[in-house]
């Protein structure tokens, strides 16, 4: 692609741009403020925690971002706030995920063992 090209093609798609533009900003402002906090009650820093927080809060974020925007079409802004404010809690929306599964396996085994005696 020629650098006239990428312009033509920014120029054209402008709005999505700022839109994921300002999507990453916040959500990342958001992450921070989480690694902060978290540090501060004692987390251990490490890059592995670093990574996996980050790849968590977006994935959470993205989630919510599909929520606010695309279903309930509400204001861009107050939809990159509730990404980021969700963001910074996806750590315990992480760890209500794991209890969940962690629930439907024991009820799954339950009911296996019950099916076969």
């Amino acid at each position: 692609m020629a650098k006239t090209e990428i312009i033509e093609w920014l120029l054209q798609n402008s709005k999505q741009v700022k839109e994921v533009f300002l999507f990453i900003i916040v959500v990342t402002m958001g992450t921070i403020t989480k690694m902060i906090i978290a540090v501060r009650k004692g987390t251990k820093f490490t890059i592995s925690w670093l990574v996996s927080e980050l790849v968590m809060s977006f994935f959470v974020a993205l989630t919510v971002y599909a929520v606010f925007d695309q279903f309930l079409a509400v204001n861009k802004l107050f939809s990159f706030m509730m990404c980021a404010w969700s963001g910074t809690f996806s750590t315990s929306f992480h760890e209500k995920a794991k209890d969940l599964l962690a629930a439907i396996f024991d009820y799954l085994k339950i009911w296996i063992k019950t099916k076969l005696t």
